[in-house]
């Protein structure tokens, strides 16, 4: 499962218990995030990780203008593909 709204990949790993002629199995979600790798990369032009780490230190409310912001940059700068991009920062498909 991906959670591609938030930026995370949204793991989930099943824990199974055993009780006496019953099977539990209890899923618990993990999250894994590439704004950390972008926002170090040398890759990436500073103007680039520099949107981004504004991105990602925004209010809750503005973080996604933000990412399609940076997301817009990132493909203008870069030759990365837009539907790519947009992946990377954690948006849902669309246009950059």
């Amino acid at each position: 499962m991906r959670d591609r709204h938030r930026g995370h990949a949204a793991l989930t790993y099943p824990i199974i218990r055993q009780r006496p002629r019953e099977i539990v199995i209890t899923v618990w979600p993990m999250t894994f995030s590439l704004m950390p790798l972008l926002l170090h990369s040398l890759d990436l032009p500073a103007n680039v990780r520099e949107a981004l780490q504004a991105a990602h230190a925004s209010e809750p409310e503005e973080r996604d203008d933000r990412l399609v912001a940076a997301a817009r940059l990132m493909h203008r700068e870069t030759q990365l593909e837009c539907a790519d991009v947009r992946e990377l920062v954690g948006l849902p498909p669309g246009c950059c």
